[in-house]
């Protein structure tokens, strides 16, 4: 038993059954407890519903007449978080600049009378050297919890500058010990993290990203606006009364969708920075009520959220990074139960998100936002487990390589026994297309298709002795996954500022002067036929994204029986009431920011 222990008169088992009302503490939660019961710095990496606040808020309990302060980048946050700890008998406010000044009087005369247990604040509260001193002087600063410690780094996905004001905890508590939470940290930025905080010797605590109750389903979204719209209101009918969040790109498109779904009878509402507070707290509390199903939302939706039931999360455009995307998915199935994820994606995703980025970012952030951009477009076309490539991304990678819980693994992709010849003829394709190639053009000049080629130079391209090339061997997912894999092996690149661009890589013209020269696949270099070999194509009937039993086009899902879903006699598309897209020469805010 600890000297908190003692001291409380109470384990922290027992205070987690008492407070709680659990009989045991999920991964990591024990050890991060001693942590911060013995002034041990620490780095928690837990995933989304791990269960980070419990954390920091139990020892708080066996410090009476001590004070946690907890560092949050959100008032909604720390509004929702202040509850959840009122709720557990802790003693908690949150100070924001939002609040009267005569609030913000009354919450630090309770913090200096020890009526505090937890205090929440946002970064921006330490350039107030008067805050700072007003801790030091009372004596009462038990521990610092610092949480969403990625907007720490500059190579995380919400980089917040802020943040880096907390680098002088140290310097200004230096016998207090610092905690740092985060779902979503790579390698870099978990040593940034530490880093910039200046951490003494922490233990740095990670567990497995792998949540095996979560489906994750990747599909391409279907071209036309109408067929996807039919196709995911299918998809919605046959699970209604479940609650879900559904990410859309931009306001405009939550408001469509938003009204979409109601106009076909099901209980939705939109979510995102353009509203008043007003509406946005309207709404959320009727998702977090149950009132209604379906939150149609931006990115400024979920932080915080703490429903447990939400049994599916959909994306109706690819995120901008691997780390807003796990972040997201990880609001679905928070109570343990089986929930689905589905991704739907277009190749002009990931080209509109890189010409926002070079409005918004330069230099070397925008390299870092691009790779991260990459690392979500290769997530999205590869052939690999779902659940390892996010596990790998994040230094954890899976002891299996296939998960039975996503849309990869249910395919059983197989090593391709003409990988080798397969590769050649794709960067052969790219090579003679030089500057014209794409995604598109490339795969309809090996498959014959004409009237698929730019207009403009089509007759060119039907001189070419690769015009129908793979016309009866091979089909346009095919070849679009072995295109996929050929840049996940670093012989091509997509092409900056060209919507579904491709250019070779010095290695990929290394690997196409190495054909020329062996004239066969056998000739080859062994290096080089070893590397060709790893591409992966889907044994399963090409565009099968689904489980056992799922409609053509819907997710399969990890709640419903198998079958098809209701689809609609004839789908609503509500015409008016729809806001247009304003023309406006003002630099325009962009959907990620909301």
């Amino acid at each position: 038993m600890s000297d908190f222990e003692r001291a409380s008169g109470q384990t922290t088992l027992e205070i987690l059954q008492t407070h709680w009302n659990y009989n045991r503490f999920r991964p990591l939660q024990q050890e991060t407890i001693a942590c911060i019961l013995n002034q041990q710095d620490s780095l928690t990496l837990l995933p989304t519903g791990g269960g980070k606040s419990l954390c920091y808020q139990l020892p708080i309990l066996m410090m009476p007449g001590k004070t946690a302060v907890v560092v949050s980048p959100l008032i909604a946050l720390m509004e929702d978080q202040v509850q959840q700890a009122k709720s557990k008998g802790i003693k908690a406010v949150a100070l924001n600049s939002a609040q009267p000044l005569e609030i913000r009087r009354e919450i630090f005369e309770a913090f200096q009378a020890g009526e505090v247990q937890l205090l929440y604040v946002s970064p921006e509260r330490f350039t107030s050297m008067a805050f700072v001193q007003s801790l030091q002087n009372s004596g009462r600063i038990a521990y610092f919890a610092v949480d969403e410690a990625h907007c720490l780094s500059q190579w995380g996905h919400q980089f917040r500058p802020d943040y880096q004001l907390l680098g002088q905890l140290k310097t200004w508590f230096p016998e207090i010990g610092i905690h740092a939470f985060t779902a979503t940290a790579p390698k870099v930025v978990a040593d940034e993290i530490g880093t910039m905080l200046n951490l003494v010797n922490p233990t740095v605590l990670k567990s497995s990203l792998y949540r095996a109750n979560l489906y994750l389903g990747v599909v391409q979204r279907p071209s036309k606006k109408t067929e996807f719209q039919e196709l995911l209101v299918t998809e919605l009918l046959g699970r209604k009364g479940q609650a879900g969040i559904i990410y859309c790109f931009s306001r405009l498109q939550v408001e469509e969708w938003a009204k979409l779904l109601q106009a076909n009878g099901i209980k939705a509402k939109g979510y995102h920075a353009g509203m008043t507070t007003g509406i946005r707290q309207k709404n959320q509390q009727a998702f977090m009520s149950g009132a209604i199903d379906v939150m149609v939302a931006t990115v400024a939706f979920g932080m915080g959220i703490d429903r447990g039931d939400i049994r599916f999360v959909m994306h109706t455009h690819a995120p901008r990074s691997i780390e807003h995307y796990l972040q997201e998915v990880g609001r679905a199935g928070r109570d343990g139960n089986p929930s689905d994820c589905l991704l739907y994606y277009a190749t002009r995703d990931f080209t509109t998100w890189e010409s926002m980025l070079k409005k918004d970012e330069r230099g070397e952030t925008f390299q870092r936002s691009l790779e991260k951009l990459w690392q979500m477009q290769l997530f999205s076309e590869g052939a690999d487990c779902r659940h390892n490539v996010l596990a790998q991304h994040f230094g954890m990678p899976l002891p299996t390589s296939n998960c039975h819980g996503c849309d990869a693994c249910h395919r059983y992709p197989q090593a391709e026994p003409n990988s080798v010849l397969l590769a050649q003829q794709v960067l052969s394709a790219v090579w003679r297309t030089g500057a014209l190639a794409t995604r598109s053009t490339v795969v309809s000049l090996l498959l014959g298709d004409a009237a698929l080629l730019p207009q403009a130079q089509a007759a060119q391209l039907q001189s070419l002795p690769i015009f129908g090339l793979l016309k009866d061997s091979s089909s346009r997912k095919t070849l679009q996954l072995a295109v996929e894999q050929l840049i996940a092996l670093g012989l091509l690149v997509p092409t900056l500022g060209v919507e579904g661009g491709l250019t070779m890589t010095g290695d990929g013209q290394v690997v196409l002067r190495a054909f020329q020269q062996a004239k066969t696949a056998e000739g080859l270099p062994l290096q080089v036929q070893q590397q060709l070999a790893t591409i992966k194509l889907y044994a399963s009937t090409v565009g099968d994204y689904h489980r056992d039993g799922a409609g053509e086009g819907g997710m399969g899902s990890n709640t419903h029986g198998a079958g098809e879903k209701p689809r609609p006699e004839r789908l609503i598309l509500p015409t008016m009431g729809i806001p247009k897209p304003v023309k406006k020469k003002k630099r325009r805010t962009y959907a990620y920011q909301d």
